[in-house]
């Protein structure tokens, strides 16, 4: 079964796993605090590139292929610093992905949060809510907030990669 790894890439990030197709399963999910590049903690165990290999490994143990990665697309914001740490991570994870072979695509987050979510004219404290809530409704499985966002990125992609296959073969 191929498998789409949606990326909430955050100062902690979240990531997680479902299938492709019009009605995707939640696989593997979870969240940690990214370290600082070129700190103590960045060490090879945490790093994007590192997890990246071992969710592919993972996947591969339980008979999926990861075919791409969703990564949550960064907007501007009214803190610079803010700003350029979100893109900082958001880098990270997209070379991780790129360096192992497997396609990357951007999700903007007002057109993921609309078309899971129902909306996109909520403050962020409340998506992250929401998301929780659909993911335990969803799959009757409790997340935290960044894995909710990143199953419901990963979500959002797999039924549009799952659309797109059943158009070209009918």
């Amino acid at each position: 079964m191929e498998v789409v790894i949606g990326i909430d890439p955050g100062a902690t990030s979240g990531w997680a796993g479902v299938t492709v197709e019009h009605n995707p399963t939640l696989l593997l999910f979870d969240a940690m605090a990214m370290p600082k590049p070129g700190t103590s903690k960045d060490i090879a165990f945490n790093t994007p590139s590192a997890i990246a290999g071992r969710l592919i490994d993972d996947f591969r143990r339980l008979g999926h292929t990861v075919v791409a990665a969703a990564i949550e697309d960064q907007y501007l914001s009214k803190n610079p610093d803010s700003m350029k740490k979100l893109a900082r991570n958001a880098g990270r994870w997209e070379e991780a992905w790129r360096r192992l072979g497997i396609p990357v695509e951007w999700v903007n987050a007002q057109v993921w949060q609309s078309a899971e979510l129902g909306t996109s004219r909520i403050d962020s404290a409340e998506v992250k809510r929401r998301c929780a809530m659909k993911v335990l409704g969803l799959w009757r499985k409790k997340v935290g907030k960044h894995s909710a966002d990143a199953a419901l990125i990963a979500r959002y992609y797999a039924i549009r990669m799952a659309y797109r296959q059943m158009r070209r073969n009918p």
